[in-house]
Parts: structure tokens; sequence; C-alpha cells
């Protein structure tokens, strides 16, 4: 199992829980649940390694050292990716990220994880 997953989905819900619930029943959907899924899997793999990608080249700038900065960098990257770069326009993001990131920080063991995550993204060798 891909171990941006869980933080991937943690940010995914933690960012669903603040959007209003009516905006998203006011949505239309086409898709079964079962389609979104074979979808998923078939992009997933390709998704996984521009993300790492993405975030290796972020921490290659700016570092480890700074983890408040880093984990900021890892959830902004993430809910981009997610959510699509138009976000980054919205004002109201960066108050997001850093809420969310501090989140991630007050839990220990979640931090942890994630700090190890860094770490092993940024010591990676580049894909080919």
């Amino acid at each position: 199992m891909d171990p941006l997953r869980p933080f991937a989905g943690l940010i995914r819900t933690l960012w669903k829980s603040s959007v209003h619930a009516a905006t998203q029943a006011d949505a239309p959907t086409a898709s079964t649940p079962d389609v979104e899924q074979t979808r998923g899997d078939a992009t997933g793999a390709l998704e996984e390694a521009t993300l790492r990608t993405r975030i290796r080249a972020r921490l290659a700038r700016i570092g480890l050292k700074d983890r408040r900065l880093a984990r900021e960098v890892f959830v902004e990257t993430v809910l981009t990716a997610e959510l699509g770069e138009a976000l980054m326009r919205d004002p109201a993001f960066s108050d997001l990220v850093k809420r969310v990131a501090d989140h991630i920080g007050d839990d220990a063991r979640l931090n942890g994880r994630l700090q190890a995550l860094l770490q092993t993204i940024a010591e990676a060798p580049p894909s080919p």
C-alpha cells in the first residue's frame, strides 16, 4: 500500500468537512461508486508517482528542517493534486492549508508518520 494514500484521504476528508453540505447535494452526478472506483484504480499509480515527484521537488527547495513548513508544503501539494490548481487562487486556501497542517502536527502519531514519509520521499532518487 502506498504510504501517501492515508494522508491524501485524511486531507480530502478534512476538506470535504469544511465545504457546505448543500453545495455537494446540489451537484448532479452521473457516476456510480463502481465507476469511480474503477476510474480511480486505473489512474491511481500514475497520480501517486506524479504526487511524489511534486512533493520531492518542493521539499528539495525548502528542505526538512522546518517541519511546519514541510507539512504545509505536503498539504498544499496534495490538496491541489486532489482538487485542482485553481484552488490556489482562493484567498482562503493558505488558511486552509495552515489549519490542516496544524491539525496533522497536533497529532503526534500522525505527524511522526508524515515526517517519516517526507524523509523517505525527499531521500528517494527521482523516477526516470
